[in-house]
């Protein structure tokens, strides 16, 4: 199973996605991901799978830093290529 949420400074979980299906659960990432309006704010975006991270987005993280700026390289997860740090991501379920 996979999870998909938007959780700020103090913890709080919002936003949140379940789902069996890797590609919805990359779409509802990557929507996450793609929110400016959130830019420059101490929020991370989310996605597990079974419970270990496959990726965090963080708002406030420079467009060049390649583990926590996901926005525009979510194809990278898409592939099941190699994340940096977080080793091989699987998409089947």
């Amino acid at each position: 199973m996979f999870k998909i949420y938007l959780r700020d400074e103090n913890q709080l979980i919002t936003e949140k996605t379940t789902t069996f299906d890797p590609q919805t659960a990359f779409a509802a990432f990557e929507a996450l991901v793609n929110r400016t309006d959130l830019d420059e704010q101490q929020v991370r975006a989310i996605l597990l799978k079974e419970g270990v991270p496959l990726a965090h987005h963080k708002f406030d993280a420079p467009p060049s830093d390649p583990i926590f700026f996901w926005r525009g390289r979510i194809d990278k997860l898409r592939r099941g290529g190699s994340v940096h740090g977080l080793g091989t991501v699987v998409l089947d379920t």
